[in-house]
């Protein structure tokens, strides 16, 4: 495993990584926040921009929520406010629009299961370090996807949900490169959906 990935076990089990003296983590916010400084060396913005690129590709996410999951999903989203995640739940069945924040906004068309949708954009009030603990509770309960985030400074991150698990990895410091344009030399070959 390389060294600034991080696997976050199902929310909030203890992970073991031997990059921090051979000692264990527990999965709290303040314990990535403090994973991820020391490996790093600094902290990511508050201003982002989100763009899925597994099993879709699209602006924002839109996850779709495991069989039987979406009750255990409602309820961890019901402890907060809409807007400290951008984080909400679009029903089986229905298309819609969603509306990101600072960028074109992203059809969703029906699915056969509810998804968690992202919202790409805006300020992230929750704290970054907040948000990544949220998905890291909520992807236990989602199926697989990959998904980008790039702050204000041209911090990127990417968060990977493989088998219920949230792979965390910061891939590019201070990048000049807007994140579509990350992607592409990432990616070759990829499609942008229109917006």
């Amino acid at each position: 495993m390389r060294r600034d990935a991080l696997p976050i076990a199902r929310f909030p089990k203890r992970v073991h990584d031997a990059s921090l003296m051979h000692h264990t983590t527990a999965i709290t916010p303040y314990g990535l926040m403090l994973y991820y400084f020391l490996t790093t060396g600094f902290m990511m913005g508050n201003q982002r921009e989100i763009r899925q690129t597994f099993p879709e590709v699209r602006l924002g996410v839109a996850i779709e929520i495991r069989n039987g999951a979406l009750p255990a999903v409602k309820s961890i989203l019901n402890r907060y406010k809409p807007s400290n995640f951008y984080t909400s739940i679009l029903p089986a069945g229905i298309r819609d629009i969603m509306a990101n924040l600072d960028f074109g906004n992203t059809i969703l068309e029906p699915s056969l299961f509810a998804r968690l949708t992202i919202q790409s954009g805006g300020k992230m009030w929750c704290g970054y370090d907040e948000f990544r603990g949220h998905i890291a509770e909520l992807a236990p309960h989602l199926h697989n996807a990959t998904f980008f985030v790039r702050d204000d400074h041209g911090d990127i991150d990417e968060f990977r949900i493989i088998d219920g698990m949230l792979l965390f990895c910061h891939v590019c410091s201070d990048c000049c490169l807007l994140l579509d344009d990350f992607l592409i030399d990432r990616f070759p070959g990829i499609v942008f959906p229109p917006e």
